[in-house]
């Protein structure tokens, strides 16, 4: 379940037009270097390209002057852009700059500011929030060590279960709950024969706790909570899951297929690793 390679030389050359117009602009030339991909494909938890969630690094006095507004801001960055992404279609958004590169691939540009040990302030919905993507990455890849990539897979697959469920839930929401979950299960690894175990344990686990106040992010900076209704789409998922699971047991296999693609689509679990 990766991206394809062509796909992501893409993605890099775009990155890299990018942070040099940004960096020649403002003359920064940490521009390229600072600037990192946030959200999913900077976990390499993505499986869909249509909003790769780009960090431009700015300079920090930009920030501490008052004489720039956020509004500001982004139309300056869609002025830079435009002078190379001339046929991409602009879209001003509360989260950042959206550019339309092609019908499989786009771009969420997101100011931000390096400060210190990979800590960031962004622009997220009009405010600025602070996002330590070392913590962020040494604590997900530190769980994906231990679980033999159980983690990175679970990550991958929650993606098709709300693309083909259309859920309205933010991918770093995805991943949190992957991550407390292997982080609360003693260090229990599955094998890929298992999978099929791993996904009915993850959706009772979250059942039972999707309820709750919130989860702590990745990088422990805040706590983010699960929207309005998804315990509903959980409890489908894990009553159909779990009859998968029984089915499988008895070797009615078709059966046990069919209650799969009722959660992922035409998504089949013998195809979840590359």
């Amino acid at each position: 379940m990766e991206i394809d390679g062509c796909i992501v030389k893409k993605i890099s050359k775009n990155r890299d037009e990018i942070t040099d117009l940004v960096s020649e602009y403002y003359s920064f030339p940490n521009a390229k270097v600072s600037s990192q991909f946030m959200g999913a494909y900077g976990r390499n938890t993505a499986v869909y390209t249509e909003n790769i969630r780009l960090l431009i690094a700015i300079p920090l006095y930009i920030y501490t002057s008052i004489s720039l507004d956020n509004i500001q801001l982004l139309r300056q960055i869609n002025t830079v852009l435009r002078t190379k992404f001339r046929s991409s279609d602009f879209s001003d958004v509360n989260t950042g700059l959206e550019i339309h590169i092609d019908d499989s691939l786009g771009f969420n540009i997101i100011p931000g500011f390096a400060y210190d040990n990979e800590t960031y302030i962004y622009l997220s919905r009009n405010e600025w929030k602070v996002l330590n993507l070392g913590n962020e990455r040494k604590r997900f890849d530190e769980v994906n060590r231990k679980t033999h990539n159980n983690l990175l897979d679970l990550c991958r697959m929650l993606k098709v279960w709300k693309n083909y469920k259309d859920l309205d839930i933010e991918n770093i929401l995805l991943d949190t709950f992957a991550y407390h979950f292997f982080s609360m299960s003693g260090g229990k690894c599955y094998s890929v024969d298992a999978y099929d175990e791993m996904l009915t344990d993850f959706f009772r686990f979250l059942l039972k706790n999707c309820k709750d106040s919130g989860f702590i992010s990745i990088d422990g900076k805040t706590v983010l909570q699960p929207p309005a209704g998804l315990r509903d789409a959980v409890f489908y998922a894990y009553t159909t899951a779990n009859t998968a699971l029984e089915e499988a047991k008895l070797l009615y296999i078709e059966d046990a297929f069919t209650r799969w693609r009722k959660i992922f689509g035409t998504f089949y679990l013998q195809n979840c690793r590359p």
